[in-house]
């Protein structure tokens, strides 16, 4: 394994692309475990020359056997992960089946380049992801099998994303392109999974690129101020050490919405449609640059926050978290509503599949209410350890959080 690991110090090797620091670059192809069967997967990092700990990882993610490596020398990018203490990551690969084992040997490098670097946090550090065809599908089926492990995703126009629930990820914040010239399979592809979990409140967007096929998003305006947007608010301050830290998720009211046959964006208390169909926009910034890219700069409007919905409440519902956590073999879920209303508190699998109903569409007056899950399904079955998914959904809002049992 030492053997296949290359120290490359891009001060002498590469003068012209030294800008913004010098850092060093690792490459490392992991050999196959037993009873893995991916192909090629070849990886290179450039850590920045920092005296702080790494924060993140931002992996450029290239279609099918096309080389990202070659990425980790451009100093535009090497700005932007530097910015935020991130390294940059860039790969060869030909297989994005988590099952054959490419995601641990994507694991298994970063450990490597954790001990060659000197910075021990890279085994443990977050990723994200910007994937473009066949990348942005390896992203996504990455951050449904980790979700845990996935600041954020970007997927530009693959076509063959897997279609099942994605359970947690769910919480992580994604960024979806398709091209209104690209290939129906392609659109139908991502559009249908959009449609199937933003009801479930995922925290993603759907752009449709105006005029153009099967070609990556070039907008770094956009995806920059995405990628800054989703590391400051998912990151906690400090960050452990010696651990995968727990990102944050991020509140599903605390967001701008998007209208994509209207294409009009407007923040969450003041959209006059359902949310369950549209974009969710973390910020206003990213609202408006999602605006601007769909309607390719012919709409610059928003939903009127006094005629919309005037008498929408300022203080909605928000869901507590659970007591005890890790649990077993009961636990009680707290939750608050600001003002009455019909509500549904359900426990799901990772897998999105749902366990049990505590509160099927019944009125709630304002205040604080508990309830208690017993850790069995509707049947009456008893779960086995692992994490599950607790949804509160209150009128039209959507809460989530993660629950522990251990048996």
């Amino acid at each position: 394994m030492i053997q296949r690991l290359l120290i490359l110090m891009v001060g002498l090797l590469l003068p012209a692309l030294v800008a913004p620091s010098l850092g060093a670059v690792f490459d490392h192809a992991p050999p196959g475990e037993p009873g893995e069967t991916y192909g090629i997967a070849e990886f290179r990092i450039h850590v920045p020359d920092i005296d702080r700990p790494i924060r993140g990882i931002f992996f450029r993610v290239a279609p099918h056997l096309s080389d990202s490596r070659s990425e980790v020398a451009d100093p535009d990018f090497r700005k932007l992960c530097e910015s935020q203490d991130f390294a940059l990551l860039g790969a060869r690969l030909d297989d994005l089946g988590m099952e054959t084992g490419v995601g641990d040997a994507l694991l298994r490098t970063l450990a490597v380049f954790a001990k060659a670097s000197g910075h021990p946090e890279l085994a443990f550090a977050p990723l994200y992801f910007e994937g473009y065809s066949w990348g942005g599908q390896f992203a996504y089926h990455f951050t449904v099998w980790r979700p845990e492990r996935v600041l954020g995703f970007v997927t530009m126009k693959g076509g063959y994303h897997r279609t099942d629930l994605a359970g947690e990820a769910i919480l992580v914040p994604g960024y979806l392109f398709i091209g209104a010239n690209d290939l129906q399979y392609r659109i139908d592809n991502l559009t249908g999974i959009f449609a199937e979990h933003r009801p479930l409140g995922a925290r993603w967007i759907l752009a449709m690129q105006p005029d153009a096929g099967h070609e990556a998003i070039n907008d770094r305006n956009l995806l920059d101020d995405y990628f800054t947007t989703v590391v400051q608010a998912r990151l906690p301050e400090p960050m452990p050490d010696g651990t995968l830290p727990d990102l944050q998720v991020m509140p599903e009211m605390d967001s701008w919405l998007g209208d994509r046959e209207r294409q009009l964006i407007g923040q969450w208390l003041c959209y006059d449609a359902s949310p369950d169909s549209a974009c969710w926009l973390p910020t206003r910034s990213i609202a408006k640059t999602w605006q601007d890219f769909v309607s390719d700069g012919a709409v610059n409007d928003t939903i009127d926050c006094v005629t919309a919905v005037p008498d929408m409440p300022l203080a909605t519902a928000r869901l507590l978290p659970n007591r005890p956590n890790p649990f077993n073999p009961a636990t009680t879920i707290v939750y608050e509503l600001g003002e009455p209303g019909t509500v549904e508190l359900r426990l799901f699998n990772l897998k999105g599949g749902l366990i049990t109903s505590l509160v099927a569409g019944e009125w709630r007056g304002a205040g604080r209410h508990e309830c208690t899950w017993n850790g069995r399904d509707r049947g009456g079955r008893e779960m086995p350890t692992g994490s599950y998914l607790c949804q509160l959904k209150v009128d039209r809002e959507i809460h989530s959080q993660r629950l522990l049992l251990v048996r």
